[in-house]
């Protein structure tokens, strides 16, 4: 791949080529890689991650729950599911939920799949929460939890379209208030 010659602009396509490729290849591939790329720049790879990108504290979480917030589980490590072994999948749902319920007032019994596009996770992934007595799982694939897919699609609960959080509010608030679903509504009677 060609990058530009633009020092900025190509560090950023060249990390976006990383990432991209490293959720196409399996856990152990990618952390070789990172592992290669870390020597072949002569960095020190961190123990824990800087604070920018570090996960809540489990004190927040406990803070945060007596307003109104839950939490559900979300894996232990972050990896894209369908590229771990058998063991490594079951392994990151069950501690997850496991370490969730034992620090979090009202833990919420549905799963988000890391990245959580439709090639992430399989049915492998479902069985498991399945027979943990999740009431479901949410997807990245943006969209509505719309009902019949509950009915209609196989495991359907367990593969919950949402929509992320945006930066510009107009949008946020169009989608939180259910606007945005009317106009869909709308357009599809037009």
């Amino acid at each position: 791949m060609h990058y530009s010659r633009d020092p900025i602009t190509g560090y950023s396509e060249a990390q976006e080529d990383f990432t991209v490729r490293c959720k196409q290849v399996t856990e152990a591939e990618k952390l070789a890689a990172i592992k290669r790329l870390a020597e072949a720049a002569d960095v020190e790879l961190p123990a824990r991650p800087p604070l920018r990108y570090a996960p809540m504290s489990w004190d927040q979480v406990r803070s945060l729950e007596p307003h109104g917030m839950s939490f559900g589980p979300h894996t232990v490590t972050h990896p894209i599911l369908a590229r771990t072994t058998p063991d490594q999948s079951r392994q990151e749902i069950e501690q997850s939920w496991q370490r969730l319920t034992a620090e979090a007032a009202s833990p919420v019994p549905v799963f988000c799949y890391p990245n959580g596009q439709s090639h992430d996770y399989g049915d492998r992934e479902i069985d498991v929460l399945r027979a943990l007595g999740f009431a479901g799982a949410v997807v990245g694939t943006t969209g509505y939890a719309v009902r019949h897919d509950f009915t209609r699609i196989p495991d359907g609960r367990f593969r919950v379209r949402r929509f992320a959080y945006s930066d510009d509010l107009r949008e946020f608030a169009q989608c939180a208030t259910g606007l945005e679903r009317v106009n869909q509504l709308v357009r599809r009677l037009a």
